[in-house]
């Protein structure tokens, strides 16, 4: 009998790229990560995959949900249960966040996750949704950079 040997696999966003623009309280930015070409290294495999840590990097101290969704989704969201598009919502408070000797990015991680994914119209992505939940408006390009990474595995 043989054993499967779980591949790990790790999608970043973009700070030049993704998130970037400004959000105030409540509002949502989508991006599609990862890269759709069979030999990239930014690639969510398609088959399989479990979500196992998430991490956000950002220069503001904010309050941030993440969603996952297994489509391309466009707002606003569907009010049909059967065609919504959502996998999984986290939620990261600002007291959530850590920083080396108080200074540099906020760090905000959730470790120990086992969410399935599989998406269904853009193999090797992964369409994640950014909430700014906190009071406090994120900053658009420098000052409010925010970096998405999703670890994941595939057995």
């Amino acid at each position: 009998m043989g054993y499967i040997i779980p591949q790990v696999w790790v999608v970043r966003s973009a700070k030049a790229t993704h998130f970037s623009g400004a959000l105030v309280t409540d509002a949502l930015e989508l991006e599609a990560m990862g890269d759709a070409a069979p030999t990239s290294s930014n690639r969510v495999p398609t088959i399989r995959s479990r979500i196992r840590k998430i991490t956000i990097l950002s220069e503001q101290n904010l309050a941030w949900d993440v969603m996952l969704f297994k489509n391309t989704y466009t707002p606003p969201l569907s009010t049909d249960p059967d065609l919504h598009p959502l996998v999984e919502w986290l939620s990261f408070l600002a007291a959530d966040a850590v920083r080396v000797a108080g200074v540099g990015l906020y760090i905000y991680t959730w470790t120990g996750l086992d969410i399935p994914y599989f998406n269904t119209d853009a193999p090797g992505q992964i369409h994640v949704g950014l909430i700014n939940r906190d009071a406090v408006a994120k900053i658009a390009g420098a000052g409010g950079n925010v970096v998405v990474e999703i670890q994941g595995v595939t057995e």
